[in-house]
């Protein structure tokens, strides 16, 4: 008799089994919702601490006292989601998992998938987080029956779901420590052990500096899960939090540290004789600096390193240190625009550490620059210095005007902007730089069609959400460039101009983007050449920011032996209405034109990234080329599945573009005979639904 069962199946171990229950964890787990949950948290906090310091800075102790704001805040949306946990749990006391059908579990005790992008206020930044922590309990919950029903024995001897419950609140504090640690520009705790073993079972990096909150958070959850299977049951503390420094030594990141520095810097800088070389300043400076840009120096030649690069940077500094060239500079970079962004120019122009302070900023990014350099170079006296004064030239036509530097150091495009190291509010805490000079557009549509966004969409896709009709736009460019311990909620925060500012009006300033906008891809984010840097910019149209959306949501499902892709395809508010229009007109072929529009080559690319990212955390080998091949596959077989059942769904498309929720989301789901065909890109014919709103996979 041969047997029904797959031959694999038959021969599976327990070790086995459980290892492919965890990679199904892992997969079930992985949730966009809730990684944008978490920022929103990181964002909000970062806001009060940096607001707070501004609000104590005259006080004594001031800095203390603004960590223990956002450490009390911190505190009380523990305290709300280890209750909401606790009360789930009585709800639910002594029923299995088996009680819970899918439409409970969508439902009454987790709620629907439907959300709303950006939490626009404080409050929201909390719900978002309750609403995606509940989220979160739905997807370990539909794993562990599954899981059960295949008799992995992974949860031991207590109630399968008593153990969901206790293992998701043991890692909510955790979890919420390392976002305040981040806010605080501290370095994260280490993993405990047993999520160490989980990352290493998954072949994940356990550096915790290459992971993301959420994604600390999931392992700790699974380890948590999974303690019985590893002999680890109670392991959940940490190590002392110093654990985990940069070699160890007493070079702690800390960007507290580095703000006394940069105000110890600037101060010196202005106090000094005119031309005095600030090679003592330097060298008590570089030390703040070096671990935050993670400048991997030996402890033994750190001291050489910190003495040739303070010479090569005392040198070249010494001509604008003293207190008259401070306020001349102060004076210079106070006419370079700062107006336009803000600034009270004249009290500016009176306050010489507003030039001294350029200068630290100058020397902080040839510091970046060492970063860079491969060991060869660090370990050649004369080779390390050239690279130094050549990226302070670098720098400093990137911080100090045009009229105070050499003809052939000058940066013509940059028309006269300088980078001015904000908020001012909060000096000498500073978390980003702004560039002086707001940049006038007039972007043509072909233009806009032109300038690709990382997250699928296109800046003619945003504009038109925006309201614009008419070609061409004109508009305005602000950029910004983050410092070590920057956050997008600090931008929100004094970049409101007299509006609330949201995190979704900011976007990634890649060489790229800026080429195309600015006719200038120097002012663009950088991870080569001299220094790496994180710069971003708000774009307003005829008055109006524009704002991100991610057009898509791609989930992997690999807990059967048939693997399953679900893409969401959402369609902006404005385009939505277009296609009600026109199937009102029963203008089908139109409205596949939109959708073509919107879901281009540009979706595809993002899809195509999002998917290596995928595949890698799940340990497929895809060969080179294939990711983009199943991206492409994807969108193609989405858009022909919309044309070929639009006209049997027309009435459904047009009640959900009516709606009064925001948006559409096209939700089509491929399955595939099995990895082999996930990796060919051959899937079956993939299933077309239609709902009114944005959801995530």
């Amino acid at each position: 008799m041969t047997s029904p069962f797959a031959e694999s199946f038959a021969t599976l171990t327990e070790e086995e089994w459980e290892g492919q229950a965890l990679e199904d964890l892992a997969s079930e787990m992985e949730d966009e919702q809730f990684s944008a949950a978490v920022d929103s948290l990181v964002n909000e906090a970062a806001r009060r601490h940096l607001s707070a310091m501004s609000g104590w800075r005259e006080a004594e102790g001031g800095s203390a006292l603004a960590q223990s704001d956002v450490e009390q805040w911190m505190e009380s949306i523990v305290s709300e989601a280890e209750y909401m946990i606790d009360e789930l749990e009585r709800e639910h006391e002594g029923q299995s998992l088996e009680w819970f059908s899918e439409l409970e579990l969508e439902n009454e005790l987790f709620g629907a998938d439907e959300y709303e992008d950006n939490a626009g206020n404080p409050l929201d930044s909390q719900e978002l987080f309750f609403k995606a922590l509940r989220r979160k309990f739905k997807k370990v919950v539909g794993f562990a029956k599954k899981a059960i029903k295949k008799g992995v024995k992974f949860i031991g001897n207590l109630n399968p779901l008593k153990r969901i419950f206790a293992a998701i609140k043991k890692a909510v504090r955790p979890l919420l420590k390392r976002v305040l640690r981040r806010v605080l520009g501290k370095l994260p705790p280490p993993l405990r052990a047993v999520a160490v073993r989980v990352a290493k079972r998954l072949g994940i990096n356990t550096e915790v500096s290459e992971l993301t909150e959420a994604e600390a958070f999931d392992l700790d959850v699974a380890g948590e899960l999974f303690a019985p299977a590893f002999n680890t049951e109670g392991d959940f503390e940490y190590e002392s939090e110093n654990e985990g420094a940069p070699g160890g030594d007493s070079y702690e990141a800390d960007v507290a540290t580095l703000d006394r520095a940069r105000d110890r810097l600037a101060h010196q800088l202005a106090e000094m004789e005119s031309g005095q070389t600030p090679l003592a300043e330097m060298e008590q400076f570089l030390p703040a600096v070096m671990p935050l840009l993670k400048i991997g120096v030996k402890i033994v030649g750190r001291k050489r390193v910190v003495g040739v690069v303070a010479k090569a940077l005392s040198v070249v500094m010494a001509p604008l240190v003293g207190s008259q060239a401070a306020k001349l500079l102060s004076r210079y970079i106070a006419d370079s625009g700062l107006k336009l962004i803000g600034f009270e120019a004249e009290s500016a122009a009176n306050d010489p550490t507003l030039g001294t302070s350029a200068l630290v900023a100058a020397a902080e990014a040839a510091v970046a620059h060492v970063a860079t350099l491969d060991e060869s170079v660090l370990d050649d006296d004369r080779l390390l210095e050239g690279e130094v004064q050549a990226a302070f030239a670098e720098a400093a036509a990137q911080h100090i005007p045009a009229a105070l530097l050499r003809p052939e150091f000058v940066d013509p495009s940059a028309e006269g902007g300088v980078w001015v190291s904000m908020p001012r509010a909060t000096a000498p805490v500073f978390r980003y730089k702004k560039f002086s000079r707001v940049i006038p557009l007039r972007v043509h549509k072909s233009l806009a069609q032109s300038v690709r966004f990382t997250n699928g969409e296109t800046l003619e896709s945003r504009m038109l959400e925006a309201g614009v009709a008419e070609w061409p736009a004109e508009g305005e460019l602000e950029l910004y460039e983050f410092l070590p311990g920057g956050e997008v909620g600090h931008l929100t925060e004094y970049e409101s101009d007299g509006e609330a500012s949201t995190a979704d009006e900011f976007d990634e300033f890649s060489e790229e983007v800026a080429g195309m906008l600015a006719r200038n891809r120097r002012l663009g984010s950088n991870a080569r050449g001299r220094g790496s840097r994180r710069r971003v910019f708000r774009i307003k149209v005829a008055g109006k920011r524009l704002r991100k959306r991610s057009p898509f949501s791609v989930r992997l499902d690999l807990s059967s032996p048939r693997p399953e892709i679900r893409l969401l395809l959402r369609v902006g508010e404005r385009n939505a209405h277009r296609m009600a229009r026109m199937l009102d007109a029963r203008q089908l072929t139109e409205v596949v034109k939109v959708a073509r529009s919107v879901f281009g080559e540009t979706l595809t690319a993002a899809l195509a990234a999002r998917l290596v990212h995928m595949t890698k955390r799940r340990q497929i080998t895809m060969p080179e080329g294939s990711t983009k091949k199943l991206a492409g596959v994807l969108v193609s077989g989405a858009m022909t599945a919309f044309s070929k059942q639009l006209p049997g769904m027309a009435s459904t498309l047009g009640a959900a573009a009516k709606d009064a929720a925001s948006g559409v989301t096209l939700m089509v789901t491929f399955r595939f005979a099995d990895k082999a065909a996930l990796i060919a890109a051959t899937p079956s014919e993939p299933t077309l639904s239609i709902k009114a709103g944005y959801h995530r996979a």
